[in-house]
């Protein structure tokens, strides 16, 4: 059988291999390489941040504490067990304080904690 390697190609490997960086560089631009330092990358632009409109406010999802006294509501709701203490609705059915809002006096008699 005849050796299709010989001597001669396995030691021009074992040099490119021992050849640096700087070399394969020097080699690349030798064979017409057109070797540069890459550009930088566009970074997306600022972003704005958003403000309300001049003289507008945001509108908000509704009252934190509306304007009706919780004993108005222990009065609109004369069957159920509330009761007014320090300004807040009180249930004294499942000792609870609850919110004064109308959904939220609703959705507790509405539970059937109420009796």
């Amino acid at each position: 059988m005849v050796d299709i390697y010989n001597d001669s190609n396995t030691s021009n490997s074992d040099e490119s291999a021992d050849e640096g960086p700087s070399n394969l560089i020097a080699e690349a631009k030798r064979l017409g390489a057109n070797l540069r330092t890459p550009e930088k990358a566009k970074i997306a632009r600022e972003r704005k941040l958003q403000t309300n409109p001049v003289g507008k406010s945001r509108s908000t999802c509704g009252q934190s504490d509306p304007k009706l006294s919780s004993w108005q509501r222990v009065q609109e709701h004369k069957n159920e067990y509330f009761t007014s203490v320090d300004g807040k609705l009180r249930c004294d059915a499942c000792k609870e304080t609850i919110s004064k809002k109308k959904s939220t006096v609703k959705k507790h008699i509405n539970k059937g904690v109420s009796f």
